[in-house]
């Protein structure tokens, strides 16, 4: 991993509030950097607010005040809320900044005196909740995609920036760097726009449509495009061209943006870097959306959700571990109320909770409240220690691939796994006898200890609830280093104060748990005993070969919205061919790497022209898919019995 890790969130648009799409890539970002720093990078974390263009004009003539209020007061919201969800960013630029709008101008410039920006009159259809001018093949309907409204039509002298001399280097770029765009798919998405010409790009405004934004310098009767003025933040920030920031922080900078802006900043963006001789970012980091039964959360629809109503229900922590949880990064994912408090209860009140519950009491009561001293090591602790060993390095590896939600997923493998082992071990049983007392003191110690472990892990997701878990722990307030995350180092003796419940268990409310009622008494009035299904002999069972496998790699099947094909490794000296329904439910990066089980003595089949040579097995929850997977100590080939 780099030593220097500089992160961004796009630039926030102040034509509208604060809403949970904009807390999600914010905490994402701050999620990223407390991890990167964790593992040892120096970092640098910005953020801020976009705010000029038509918009904006607009919004403000509509509250009856100046832009400059207007923006003013709308961007200190954005301001406001972020250290009310824990994020700690470096820096919150703004586009009106005196240091930004000089940048813009010097950059303009710069182009210009190349001969890549030219004025010429222009008609077309301009979409205003867009900014820009619309093709007629990107219409539906006649109407914006993204606004589902009709552009009007504009005629009028524009500047424009000749971004189509570089469709070959940027396709050519694309091709060749297959890590520039996480996840892949994205980076497919802007393969296929540049498969179509690429038009230039008009950059500017005349002033007689429009007033409020950064001036041109080489012609005042016009001000910037509003895409070509807020993309340059991410380098005006650290004082681009000459700034001691911008040579120790630009050549490993990484974009986090959401889907909906993929075009600005994978083509415009990385034009315009080209143009301005700015070497490219190092890496764009897409994720999707949050929607509400199906749809993108718009204030027009009114289903956009507050971040601080839902803080103040789940708690900041509990809200950020759902958003880094529940959304497999890249993809969509739905948001309600009773998803957030399920995940809520199960991960951390019942699993990572209950853990840290009964390990710190047990170790009270036995132990003079206090840590442990541990006796021999055993079998049962080695295998743990073992598992955490590798579970630590996977973690890291799914952060620095940018997929908390794999990383989390796996930290709570790893809680689950200390849990099994207090059920197995039982320590409750070794308090009756003296004799066992060296036992028991390893057991409450192997679990105090690897909890210990846990806690460091989810520290960048969860850092004030892991404050106040490293505090029972009886641990020192700064955060765990990495370089701690190894078994054994938990000090013996250490007192363990008196604690109240890290994650109390959070009831539904009055309402919802009206609905659940209605829900489960509409159950069993309907319920009729299920039909018996043919059964099987045992001899017939052991006619089905299954065995574990890797999948290597993974794609969506060509014209299927279902339909993924894994290449997987049994373990025979060459991969096998996979098809299997999941695609709704996994993305190809998801299915990546995993270890599943595999049954291979099935007939080939061909689907979709590719043959099929086996089955992976997932489980069926109501028609969600879940991938059934093999622990991570078992190799491909291996057979299941």
């Amino acid at each position: 991993m780099n030593e220097v890790f500089y992160v961004t969130t796009p630039i926030y648009y102040v034509n509208s509030h604060p809403h949970i799409g904009h807390a999600y890539t914010t905490i994402a970002t701050d999620v990223f950097t407390r991890y990167m720093k964790l593992f040892g990078a120096e970092t640098y974390f910005l953020t801020g607010t976009d705010e000029h263009g038509q918009k904006i004009a607009e919004s403000a003539a509509n509250s009856g005040i100046k832009p400059q209020e207007f923006v003013d007061k709308i961007s200190q919201e954005f301001r406001n809320l972020w250290p009310h969800l824990h994020i700690e960013n470096d820096q919150f630029i703004r586009t009106t900044d005196s240091k930004h709008k000089a940048c813009v101008q010097q950059i303009l410039q710069k182009i210009f005196d190349q001969g890549e920006i030219y004025l010429k009159e222009y008609e077309g259809l301009y979409c205003i909740g867009c900014e820009r001018f619309l093709d007629e093949a990107e219409l539906e309907n006649g109407n914006c995609p993204d606004h589902q409204t009709p552009p009007e039509f504009h005629k009028e002298q524009n500047y424009f920036f000749r971004m189509s001399s570089y469709q070959a280097w940027l396709s050519e770029e694309l091709m060749k760097n297959e890590n520039w765009v996480y996840p892949a798919r994205y980076r497919n998405e802007l393969i296929q726009l540049l498969k179509n010409p690429l038009q230039d790009l008009c950059i500017s405004r005349p002033k007689s449509r429009l007033k409020w934004g950064i001036e041109l310098p080489f012609d005042n009767n016009f001000v910037t495009y509003v895409w070509f003025d807020a993309l340059l933040n991410y380098a005006s920030a650290l004082e681009w061209p000459n700034g001691e920031k911008f040579k120790k922080f630009w050549p490993n900078v990484h974009h986090t943006i959401g889907k909906d802006i993929l075009k600005t900043h994978g083509i415009y963006w990385p034009c315009m870097l080209k143009a301005a001789g700015i070497p490219v970012f190092k890496k764009l980091v897409v994720h999707g959306h949050w929607v509400v039964e199906g749809n993108k959360m718009s204030k027009s629809i009114g289903n956009v959700v507050d971040p601080l109503a839902m803080k103040d229900q789940l708690g900041v922590d509990g809200l950020r571990y759902f958003l880094m949880r529940d959304m497999s990064f890249g993809e969509d994912s739905n948001f309600t109320k009773e998803l957030a408090l399920t995940r809520y209860n199960a991960d951390l009140a019942n699993n990572f909770g209950n853990l840290m519950n009964r390990s710190i009491s047990m170790s009270r009561k036995n132990f003079q409240e206090s840590v442990p001293p541990p006796g021999a090591v055993g079998n049962q602790e080695k295998e743990l220690h073992e598992y955490f060993a590798k579970g630590v390095q996977k973690c890291r590896e799914y952060i620095v691939t940018f997929q908390p939600h794999r990383a989390l997923e796996h930290v709570l493998y790893l809680s689950s796994k200390v849990n099994k082992y207090i059920d197995t071990c039982k320590p409750w049983t070794l308090t009756k006898d003296d004799k066992d007392r060296d036992r028991l003191g390893t057991v409450l110690y192997t679990a105090l200890d690897m909890t210990r472990i846990i806690v460091g892990l989810l520290d960048p997701v969860m850092p004030k609830k892991m404050y106040t878990a490293r505090k029972n722990l009886g641990l020192e307030q700064e955060v765990i280093r990495f370089s701690s995350f190894s078994p054994g180092l938990l000090e013996p003796g250490t007192k363990l104060p008196k604690s109240n419940p890290l994650f109390p268990k959070m009831q539904a409310s009055n309402v919802d748990q009206d609905n659940l009622k209605n829900t489960q008494s509409e159950k069993k009035s309907n319920y009729s005993a299920p039909e018996k299904k043919d059964q099987i002999a045992i001899h017939d069972f052991q006619k089905m070969e299954l065995k574990v496998g890797r999948i290597k790699s993974c794609r969506k099947v060509p014209k299927s919205s279902k339909l993924l094909c894994s290449e997987v490794d049994l373990g025979e000296n060459y991969l096998r061919s996979i098809i299997s329904g999941a695609a709704e439910f996994y993305s190809p990066e998801e299915m990546t790497g995993r270890l599943v089980i595999v049954v291979t003595n099935l007939k080939p089949v061909k689907l979709m022209g590719i043959i099929s040579e086996g089955m992976i097995l997932f489980s069926d929850d109501n028609g969600k898919m879940a991938l059934i997977e093999a622990p991570d100590h078992v190799d491909p080939g291996v057979k299941v019995r």
